[in-house]
């Protein structure tokens, strides 16, 4: 992605991810991994099973990745994309 004047921008957040999980488990085994890691809910999503995190400061975002990948119940983990906003109005 990029913005004006073409500066290349990560198309990713560096620190937010979106998990999902099996309605069947529901999202206690996640919820409890989230605590264990330190980790900051951000967003918990009511239509699907699904919650947007932060990590902490002091892991990297593929750490974070193969931590989830392991708890209970999860089948998705994505990067949060970054949107940006262009205003053509002045």
């Amino acid at each position: 992605m990029f913005q004006p004047g073409n500066q290349p921008q990560p198309e990713f957040s560096p620190t937010n991810l979106i998990i999902s999980v099996d309605s069947n488990v529901g999202k206690n085994p996640l919820k409890k991994a989230i605590e264990d890691y330190h980790a900051e809910i951000l967003y918990d999503y009511n239509i699907i099973p699904s919650m947007a995190i932060k990590i902490p400061a002091d892991k990297n975002i593929e750490e974070a990745i193969e931590y989830f990948k392991k708890v209970e119940g999860v089948n998705g983990i994505e990067r949060d994309g970054l949107f940006i906003h262009v205003n053509h109005s002045k």
